[in-house]
């Protein structure tokens, strides 16, 4: 092979060896990552994959979505547009908890319905008071 033909294959060479050498370490360091630690924390933390979710993951999005539905459901009733404002909708593990004041009985009870249609079945923790909230 002439000289000229050799100087021009080396430069490709190289590069291929580099693209190859990186392409190995990527693919030993893909499934890996760095987690941050809190400044006041000297716990080591072992990196965890990926693609790996947590499995409260799953159950977040769900509350928050069992959250917004219930908002939802409680806004499109006209009978509480002045009641939802008032009220707090928070869902832990499946189960909708109201927190608030709202001004009746039927209001509350009302509430509670909505939120139980809208859980999926999922229990109502229902800590509505019924009056206008101020202390006396």
């Amino acid at each position: 092979m002439p000289r000229s033909v050799v100087a021009l294959h080396r430069p490709a060479l190289v590069t291929a060896v580099i693209v190859i050498s990186l392409a190995i370490v990527w693919g030993a360091l893909a499934g890996r990552r760095v987690e941050v630690v809190a400044a006041e924390s000297t716990a080591l933390r072992a990196p965890r994959p990926l693609d790996s979710a947590r499995p409260s993951d799953g159950l977040r999005a769900a509350d928050r979505m069992i959250e917004r539905q219930v908002r939802r459901a409680i806004r499109a009733d006209p009978s509480l547009v002045l009641a939802a404002p008032r009220v707090k909708v928070t869902s832990r593990h499946g189960v909708v908890r109201l927190v608030g004041h709202v001004r009746s009985g039927k209001d509350r009870s009302s509430i509670a319905f909505k939120a139980g249609q809208s859980a999926w079945g999922g229990r109502v923790d229902n800590r509505l008071t019924i009056g206008d909230g101020a202390s006396s």
